[in-house]
Protein backbone atom coordinates (compact mmCIF):
# COMPACT_ATOMS: atom_id res chain seq x y z
CA UNK A 1 0.00 0.00 0.00
CA UNK A 2 0.98 3.80 -1.00
CA UNK A 3 1.79 6.05 1.26
CA UNK A 4 0.04 9.10 0.20
CA UNK A 5 0.42 11.16 2.94
CA UNK A 6 4.01 11.72 2.86
CA UNK A 7 4.01 12.17 -0.74
CA UNK A 8 1.15 14.84 -0.47
CA UNK A 9 3.13 16.71 2.74
CA UNK A 10 6.50 16.66 0.50
CA UNK A 11 4.46 18.40 -2.25
CA UNK A 12 2.84 20.79 -0.31
CA UNK A 13 5.99 21.81 1.26
CA UNK A 14 7.78 22.02 -2.12
CA UNK A 15 5.43 24.35 -3.58
CA UNK A 16 4.98 26.57 0.01
CA UNK A 17 8.89 26.89 -0.19
CA UNK A 18 8.52 27.84 -4.47
CA UNK A 19 5.94 30.63 -3.01
CA UNK A 20 8.06 32.34 -0.49
CA UNK A 21 10.97 32.47 -2.87
CA UNK A 22 9.63 34.31 -5.42
CA UNK A 23 7.96 37.90 -5.91
CA UNK A 24 7.72 40.79 -4.25
CA UNK A 25 4.59 40.07 -1.54
CA UNK A 26 1.70 42.02 0.10
CA UNK A 27 3.16 44.67 2.65
CA UNK A 28 6.37 44.97 1.34
CA UNK A 29 7.67 48.07 -0.02
CA UNK A 30 8.25 48.49 -4.15
CA UNK A 31 11.86 48.87 -5.00
CA UNK A 32 12.33 52.65 -6.60
CA UNK A 33 13.55 52.57 -10.21
CA UNK A 34 14.45 54.55 -13.49
CA UNK A 35 14.09 53.45 -17.20
CA UNK A 36 13.80 54.78 -20.38
CA UNK A 37 10.13 54.62 -22.04
CA UNK A 38 9.62 53.56 -25.30
CA UNK A 39 8.78 57.09 -26.32
CA UNK A 40 12.24 58.68 -25.35
CA UNK A 41 11.61 59.71 -21.87
CA UNK A 42 12.33 57.90 -18.32
CA UNK A 43 10.17 56.87 -15.63
CA UNK A 44 11.11 56.81 -11.98
CA UNK A 45 10.19 55.65 -8.54
CA UNK A 46 11.55 57.31 -5.53
CA UNK A 47 10.68 57.55 -2.39
CA UNK A 48 10.16 61.45 -1.18
CA UNK A 49 9.92 62.10 2.95
CA UNK A 50 6.49 64.33 3.32
CA UNK A 51 5.07 65.62 6.30
CA UNK A 52 4.44 63.05 8.26
CA UNK A 53 6.02 59.53 6.44
CA UNK A 54 7.68 58.79 2.90
CA UNK A 55 5.52 58.86 -0.30
CA UNK A 56 5.83 57.20 -3.38
CA UNK A 57 6.91 59.90 -6.23
CA UNK A 58 6.42 58.70 -9.85
CA UNK A 59 8.41 61.28 -12.38
CA UNK A 60 8.36 61.43 -16.74
CA UNK A 61 11.28 63.08 -17.45
CA UNK A 62 11.89 64.40 -20.63
CA UNK A 63 13.95 66.72 -22.83
CA UNK A 64 12.31 69.95 -23.92
CA UNK A 65 13.33 71.49 -27.75
CA UNK A 66 16.13 73.55 -26.00
CA UNK A 67 17.70 70.82 -24.20
CA UNK A 68 16.37 71.41 -20.51
CA UNK A 69 14.90 68.46 -18.80
CA UNK A 70 11.16 68.89 -18.19
CA UNK A 71 10.32 66.62 -15.03
CA UNK A 72 6.32 65.61 -14.46
CA UNK A 73 5.07 64.34 -11.25
CA UNK A 74 2.36 61.80 -11.90
CA UNK A 75 -0.68 61.98 -9.46
CA UNK A 76 -2.34 58.53 -8.49
CA UNK A 77 -4.38 56.77 -6.07
CA UNK A 78 -3.29 53.36 -7.00
CA UNK A 79 0.11 52.17 -9.29
CA UNK A 80 -0.43 49.09 -11.17
CA UNK A 81 3.02 47.51 -12.51
CA UNK A 82 2.97 45.50 -15.16
CA UNK A 83 6.31 42.58 -15.78
CA UNK A 84 5.58 41.47 -19.54
CA UNK A 85 8.12 40.69 -22.04
CA UNK A 86 6.79 40.88 -25.88
CA UNK A 87 7.03 37.29 -26.46
CA UNK A 88 5.22 35.84 -23.58
CA UNK A 89 1.30 34.62 -24.56
CA UNK A 90 0.13 35.26 -21.82
CA UNK A 91 1.13 39.05 -21.67
CA UNK A 92 -0.60 39.40 -24.56
CA UNK A 93 -4.21 38.84 -23.10
CA UNK A 94 -3.17 40.91 -20.02
CA UNK A 95 -1.94 43.61 -22.22
CA UNK A 96 -5.90 44.10 -23.81
CA UNK A 97 -7.03 43.68 -20.15
CA UNK A 98 -4.68 46.44 -19.08
CA UNK A 99 -6.05 49.02 -21.94
CA UNK A 100 -9.40 48.47 -20.94
CA UNK A 101 -8.39 49.09 -17.31
CA UNK A 102 -6.64 52.51 -18.58
CA UNK A 103 -9.58 53.56 -20.58
CA UNK A 104 -11.59 53.28 -17.69
CA UNK A 105 -9.28 54.45 -14.81
CA UNK A 106 -6.29 56.87 -15.91
CA UNK A 107 -8.62 59.65 -14.97
CA UNK A 108 -9.46 58.41 -11.69
CA UNK A 109 -6.37 57.97 -10.38
CA UNK A 110 -5.11 54.60 -11.59
CA UNK A 111 -1.52 54.87 -13.08
CA UNK A 112 -0.13 51.68 -14.79
CA UNK A 113 3.22 51.37 -15.57
CA UNK A 114 4.49 48.22 -18.05
CA UNK A 115 7.91 47.13 -17.67
CA UNK A 116 9.30 44.88 -20.47
CA UNK A 117 11.97 42.80 -20.19
CA UNK A 118 13.31 42.96 -23.41
CA UNK A 119 15.39 45.24 -25.87
CA UNK A 120 14.41 48.53 -26.85
CA UNK A 121 13.58 48.00 -30.41
CA UNK A 122 11.26 45.24 -30.00
CA UNK A 123 9.63 46.70 -27.17
CA UNK A 124 9.21 49.94 -29.08
CA UNK A 125 7.86 48.28 -31.90
CA UNK A 126 5.38 45.73 -30.02
CA UNK A 127 4.23 48.96 -27.89
CA UNK A 128 3.79 50.55 -31.22
CA UNK A 129 1.74 47.74 -33.32
CA UNK A 130 -0.72 47.33 -30.13
CA UNK A 131 -0.97 50.93 -29.27
CA UNK A 132 -0.30 50.84 -25.86
CA UNK A 133 -1.98 53.54 -24.01
CA UNK A 134 -0.01 53.67 -21.06
CA UNK A 135 3.93 54.09 -19.84
CA UNK A 136 5.87 51.42 -21.44
CA UNK A 137 9.60 50.75 -19.52
CA UNK A 138 12.36 49.00 -20.96
CA UNK A 139 14.18 46.66 -19.06
CA UNK A 140 16.65 45.60 -21.34
CA UNK A 141 19.38 44.33 -18.23
CA UNK A 142 16.80 43.38 -16.26
CA UNK A 143 17.72 45.20 -13.20
CA UNK A 144 14.20 46.13 -12.21
CA UNK A 145 12.68 43.05 -12.94
CA UNK A 146 15.21 41.21 -10.81
CA UNK A 147 14.95 43.39 -8.46
CA UNK A 148 11.11 43.28 -8.19
CA UNK A 149 11.69 39.26 -7.81
CA UNK A 150 9.57 38.48 -10.93
CA UNK A 151 9.94 34.46 -11.90
CA UNK A 152 7.27 34.63 -14.06
CA UNK A 153 5.49 36.74 -16.95
CA UNK A 154 3.11 38.29 -16.67
CA UNK A 155 3.76 39.26 -13.35
CA UNK A 156 1.52 41.93 -12.04
CA UNK A 157 1.82 44.60 -8.42
CA UNK A 158 -0.38 46.92 -7.16
CA UNK A 159 1.06 49.35 -4.87
CA UNK A 160 -0.30 52.54 -2.96
CA UNK A 161 1.03 55.88 -2.56
CA UNK A 162 3.39 55.19 0.12
CA UNK A 163 4.85 52.45 -1.70
CA UNK A 164 3.35 49.47 -0.04
CA UNK A 165 2.38 46.16 -2.37
CA UNK A 166 -0.92 46.32 -1.62
CA UNK A 167 -1.96 43.14 -4.40
CA UNK A 168 -0.29 40.43 -6.28
CA UNK A 169 -3.00 39.17 -7.90
CA UNK A 170 -2.72 35.94 -9.31
CA UNK A 171 -5.94 36.31 -11.55
CA UNK A 172 -5.58 38.72 -14.11
CA UNK A 173 -8.97 38.78 -15.60
CA UNK A 174 -10.60 41.90 -16.28
CA UNK A 175 -13.38 41.29 -13.65
CA UNK A 176 -10.46 40.64 -11.18
CA UNK A 177 -8.00 43.36 -11.29
CA UNK A 178 -11.56 46.13 -12.00
CA UNK A 179 -12.92 44.33 -8.87
CA UNK A 180 -9.06 45.38 -6.68
CA UNK A 181 -8.88 48.59 -8.39
CA UNK A 182 -12.68 49.60 -7.52
CA UNK A 183 -12.03 48.11 -3.94
CA UNK A 184 -8.78 51.30 -3.71
CA UNK A 185 -11.70 53.64 -4.27
CA UNK A 186 -11.34 54.02 -8.02
CA UNK A 187 -14.79 53.72 -9.38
Amino acid sequence: MVNYSKSLMATVVIFVASIAICDLRKGEIAPAFSLNTVDGRVISLEFVKGSEKKRLKVTLTSVSLDGKKVRQELKFKLLLIDFSTTWCLGCHSLREVLKNLWKKYSKKGLLIIAVYDDESGPTRAYAKLHKIPYIVAIDNNSKVTTSYKVEAYPTVYLVDTSGTVVSVPDDYSEASLTKIVESFGIK
